[in-house]
């Protein structure tokens, strides 16, 4: 025992962090109506025209009844996505803190939608999980035929893909074209292809039927649903895709992820001119369109930083969004053309076009449906992780990964104590007005609550007057359907306690 302790302590230590963290998270917002009645006849109807997301509201519905479920399933999960995001570069233990360091720096409106909130966890995050056990499964596509060891290998893509495809419609999506296209390239590329492949779309294709047969979708593209809509003809489609690319996805995808686009910009470098010493006799079009790439990515990079620090700074004013919109794809495509022409080994080149392909994929639904939001970006986010890892695995020698991945357990320590306190406050603050919501409905049917603090590290954690939120909140703790709320500041609300 004691020797399997030491030989996976970093795992042991990582996994337990992840249990003392999510513990402390607080249901919020939706939490409270699958928790309560409302979740329970959901269930009876088997979610009817609610959604097809099977498998995220059965589980969501697991979690919101018990703290300590909810606590390990997510702790397992969140360990699992940073396993697999290095796992499927190098099976070495320091891509694994380099992973983690990476996943604490998630923008905060990615951390409280999919990664603090039950109900976004639920669908957002172990969907993720699941891409990213897919394609560590079919990493070595690219470089050899694989071939299949089992039946039980087989079985399982089934399972995986048609689970995978009963949590979010555009991974459901993503699943069948990704499965599509490894059938076309085996093919293409060995004249032979798996039946573990053929499986995984097979799976695919029936939890796609299983989804969209949920009368849900039939009264989205009705437009009977007041939440949902989906774009329908030609001028609504590109009305649509513009006002979604540029008030939300550019944001969430590229343009927030401020960390993670500095450590690609700073690895491309290096990639760069690593190529030019190997390549003394490329031509001087070749050196001008790399430059140009990389001039793009770097000022890309540059100006996010900045913005970053400066929020109010608007450089075009009311064009800025246009601005920052289209200089999101122009990174993009730096991206992929420094990739394409600095990445020599075509195995490596391959593996990385194929995470970028996969991600363009996954949001090319989300340009024609609303509403959407930063929880659709947390799998996009895990997978730039993975690129990150690539980078490094391509470019890096064994020790100085080791000098990295000692850097990243120092900045991982800092944003964990970080990310700690902030909810460690929150779950007593919480507690204390969940007890005095409770004890004061006994006796009152005016009840003045306080607003959590730190709100921008939650979702929908207030139960405002008179709205949905706070009927919701009534039947999750047990609370007098008569009683009424007024809500304040904390610190008023300590005020108002200590007047009584």
């Amino acid at each position: 025992m004691k020797k399997i302790i030491k030989n996976n302590i970093s795992y042991l230590i990582i996994i337990t962090f992840f249990l003392f963290l999510c513990y402390l998270f607080p249901y919020t917002g939706d939490d409270w109506a699958w928790g309560s009645e409302i979740g329970i006849e959901r269930f009876n109807t088997f979610f009817q025209d609610y959604n097809g997301r099977y498998l995220g509201n059965i589980i969501v519905l697991i979690l919101t009844r018990s703290n300590i479920i909810k606590t390990i399933v997510m702790a397992f999960t969140f360990f699992g996505i940073i396993y697999f995001s290095s796992r499927i570069v190098n099976k070495n233990i320091y891509y694994m803190y380099i992973s983690l360091m990476f996943f604490l720096f998630l923008p905060i409106d990615i951390l409280r939608q999919s990664v603090v909130w039950t109900s976004g966890f639920s669908n957002y995050a172990i969907s993720a999980l699941l891409i990213l056990i897919f394609i560590y499964l079919i990493k070595d596509i690219f470089q050899k035929y694989e071939v299949d060891k089992s039946k039980i290998r087989i079985i399982f893509f089934f399972l995986l893909s048609f689970s995978a495809s009963l949590f979010i419609e555009n991974i459901t999506i993503f699943n069948i074209i990704i499965s599509i296209f490894l059938i076309s390239y085996s093919y293409l590329k060995y004249k032979k292809v798996t039946l573990s492949k053929i499986f995984y779309l097979l799976g695919s294709l029936f939890g796609t039927l299983f989804m969209f047969t949920n009368g849900a979708y039939n009264n989205i593209a009705n437009h009977n649903d007041t939440y949902r809509s989906f774009a329908s003809g030609f001028s609504e489609l590109l009305n649509r895709a513009y006002t979604n690319y540029f008030d939300v996805i550019y944001k969430d995808m590229i343009f927030n992820n401020l960390f993670i686009n500095i450590a690609i910009v700073l690895l491309l470098i290096i990639s760069t001119f690593k190529f030019f010493q190997k390549n003394i006799m490329i031509s001087n079009k070749t050196k001008f369109i790399i430059y140009s790439f990389l001039s793009i990515i770097i000022s890309y990079a540059t100006y996010s930083l900045l913005k970053h620090l400066y929020p109010s700074w608007e450089i075009l004013l009311k064009y800025t969004i246009i601005f920052e919109g289209l200089f999101s794809l122009a990174f993009l495509c730096g991206m992929i053309g420094i990739i394409f022409f600095t990445i020599q080994d075509k195995f490596k080149r391959q593996k990385l076009m194929f995470y970028i392909f996969s991600i363009i994929i996954m949001v090319i639904p989300l340009l024609f449906v609303t509403p959407i939001g930063a929880r659709n970006f947390f799998v996009t986010y895990v997978i730039f992780i993975v690129i990150i890892n690539e980078l490094l695995n391509n470019l890096f020698k064994i020790k100085n990964i080791r000098k990295i991945a000692k850097t990243s357990i120092i900045v991982s320590l800092t944003i964990a104590i970080y990310l700690l306190s902030i909810y460690i406050y929150i779950y007593f603050i919480n507690n204390e007005r969940n007890n005095y919501i409770y004890n004061e409905s006994k006796v009152s049917k005016e009840i003045i609550i306080p607003i959590l603090p730190y709100q921008q590290y939650l979702w929908t954690s207030t139960p405002q007057k008179n709205s949905i939120w706070e009927t919701r909140y009534k039947l999750f703790y047990n609370i007098n359907p008569e009683v009424s709320f007024s809500i304040i500041s904390y610190k008023e609300w300590i005020k108002y306690q200590k007047s009584q």
